[in-house]
């Protein structure tokens, strides 16, 4: 349970900046800006597919990825 947690904590970190800049597109309206469609259609799957990789591999070898600052 807290390799799970910690992992989560870490994908989340990662995805702040992804979030941050997909949430001042819609704020600012800038939806069709092509810079916000290849955030959309890009990044976001990457981060999804890497999210699933993550727990795959916490799931099946029960090791925990730990990242250092």
């Amino acid at each position: 349970m807290y390799t799970f947690l910690k992992n989560l904590f870490v994908l989340i970190v990662l995805g702040l900046p992804l979030w941050d800049k997909l949430g001042r597109s819609i704020q600012q309206r800038q939806i069709q800006n092509l810079e916000s469609v290849i955030l959309l259609f890009i990044y976001a799957p990457i981060y999804i597919f890497f999210s699933i990789v993550v727990y795959i591999y916490d799931l099946n070898l029960n090791k925990s990825i730990s990242f250092t600052l």
